[in-house]
């Protein structure tokens, strides 16, 4: 069975507590990310990370992040995920889940992802991506931690894209889908990115 709207908004209940430090984030990519494209689409990601210290608007990001409870380790922490979370949802994966579904979207959309993510310097950093015996690895925690919050930007995105709440409603479901399978690959993988590829490339099964 396909996932539901009432199985995603499940999820994102479960992984997103309704507290003052997960609106601080959500609400800093919503500001930060417009600020990034005020110039245009293309680039706006890493417009809004670089203006982030050039325009020294990290330390006001971090008081506030301070103010919603956390403390300086925390807000270390949060920094570097809004920093990630910038260059996220990838667009043209916001796009297909908007658009009819595609006989391919179960392979191409989590290959997508995966790609776009390992391609991205400090999102690979925040994914822990690291050689160890001859083995290119990566970190469960991480990769969890950016499953959640694409999912979670995915479906803001989706809201404002959407022509009805029953278009909504279906492509958040397939949002969900994406989620499970990346969930799916990332167990198959062994957390060996070159497994990881492979699985979401259609070399391994989600």
């Amino acid at each position: 069975m396909p996932p539901t709207f009432e199985e995603a908004a499940r999820r994102l209940r479960d992984e997103f507590p309704d507290d003052l430090p997960t609106w601080g984030v959500l609400i800093d990519w919503v500001l930060l990310g417009a600020l990034g494209r005020v110039s245009g689409e293309d680039g706006a990601g890493e417009r809004s990370r670089a203006w982030l210290d050039e325009w020294g608007l990290a330390d006001p990001v971090a008081d506030g992040l301070r103010d919603a409870g956390l403390d300086d380790g925390a807000v270390g922490q949060a920094l570097e995920l809004l920093r990630v979370l910038l260059a996220l949802p990838d667009r043209a994966v916001v796009a297909a889940l908007a658009g009819p579904p595609a006989a391919d979207e179960e392979r191409a959309l989590p290959a997508a992802c995966v790609d776009g993510w390992l391609s991205d310097p400090p999102t690979a950093r925040h994914l822990g991506v690291n050689q160890y015996g001859g083995v290119t690895w990566f970190d469960r925690e991480g990769f969890v931690r950016l499953v959640r919050w694409s999912f979670l930007l995915q479906v803001v995105e989706l809201r404002l894209r959407a022509s009805s709440d029953l278009a909504f409603r279906g492509s958040v479901a397939r949002a969900l889908g994406l989620a499970l399978n990346l969930d799916r690959a990332r167990e198959a993988s062994g957390y060996q990115v070159d497994r990881l590829r492979a699985t979401v490339e259609g070399g391994g099964q989600i």
